[in-house]
């Protein structure tokens, strides 16, 4: 076991973590106070989220999860690589080690001015470093295998961004860097490492769980003042920091939206209360222009693009 202190290093803009052995005081002279988080976060602007404690912010009931780590356990296969978007899927290919991802955990909130994103994974094994990548897409459509895809990554449109957390270093001295790049169309663009003032990240004493939060418009993901979400998530795993680096693990797309605007959240039921899935609903503009659409799940829930209303509708 480790106690550990993150402090913030401002000429690499990168987050440190140093470790000492259980029992062991952690010395704090007055000239280094300045570089530790406060117990609010050290991201300004009000953030709703404490991302440097390696302590998950949100409740068990909010975790996406994988499948079961064995042999119905999916993942990528040989070759797979980022720019891909719809890299072939396998199973039973990812053993109990430091890419087996178990869970993530996606969740929003409002600051001051700005909005703040939440991200945080949890992973079978503590051997070695991890790059994980977020996903954040605009399309809510998952093509089958029979549909041209893989069943498991949605479609992507320009402007989707994929959120890396890079573990690098070992238990000695390890650092969280956190980078976006933005789809092109064709590929993944130009990598843009997150600063301290848009970006904070830690990981957990037993090396299992990551978290990490961003302040979208610091960021730049989404331009202030604009109304901009996104429809799905999902997270992969990749053999190192390297960006042609093989992709391993996946946990599937998820409807998390990721939206600066108002949220319409939409039930459908019958008479008896008992939930509908596979309803479309479609939003429509004040010009009378889809402004997007969501299928309910089996749970009767979808989240079509944002306004600034919310509906729940009861079947007749």
């Amino acid at each position: 076991m480790f106690t550990r202190a993150v402090r913030t290093n401002p000429s690499h803009r990168r987050w440190w973590r140093r470790l000492a052995p259980t029992g062991v005081a952690l010395a704090v002279v007055a000239s280094s106070l300045a570089l530790l988080p406060s117990t609010a976060g050290a991201l300004s602007g009000g953030s709703p989220f404490y991302a440097t404690n390696g302590v998950n912010d949100l409740t068990p009931a909010a975790a996406l999860g994988d499948k079961t780590t064995g042999t119905s356990d999916d993942s990528y296969a040989q070759g797979a690589k980022e720019d891909d978007p719809c890299p072939t899927v396998e199973t039973g290919s990812i053993p109990n080690n430091k890419a087996d991802l178990t869970n993530f955990y996606v969740a929003t909130g409002k600051g001051d001015t700005d909005t703040f994103l939440y991200l945080a994974w949890d992973r079978a094994s503590t051997n070695g470093t991890v790059t994980l990548d977020f996903e954040l897409s605009k399309s809510s459509v998952v093509r089958s295998v029979a549909q041209g895809c893989n069943g498991v990554n949605p479609d992507r449109s320009a402007g989707d961004k994929l959120i890396t957390y890079d573990l690098q270093g070992n238990k000695d001295a390890e650092t969280v860097v956190i980078s976006v790049r933005s789809w092109t169309g064709t590929k993944w663009g130009a990598e843009r490492v997150l600063g301290s003032a848009a970006a904070e990240g830690s990981i957990s004493g037993n090396l299992l769980f990551g978290e990490m939060a961003i302040d979208l418009e610091e960021a730049g993901i989404f331009p202030r003042h604009v109304c901009e979400d996104f429809a799905m998530a999902m997270v992969k795993s990749r053999s190192s920091n390297s960006f042609t680096a093989e992709m391993k693990d996946f946990i599937k797309a998820y409807p998390r939206p990721v939206s600066n605007c108002g949220l319409v959240q939409l039930h459908k039921e019958d008479d008896a209360g008992s939930p509908i899935a596979g309803v479309t609903f479609t939003l429509w503009d004040k010009d009378g222009k889809s402004a997007g659409s969501c299928t309910t799940n089996s749970s009767g829930d979808c989240c079509p693009r944002s306004s600034d209303t919310r509906s729940r509708e009861r079947a007749a």
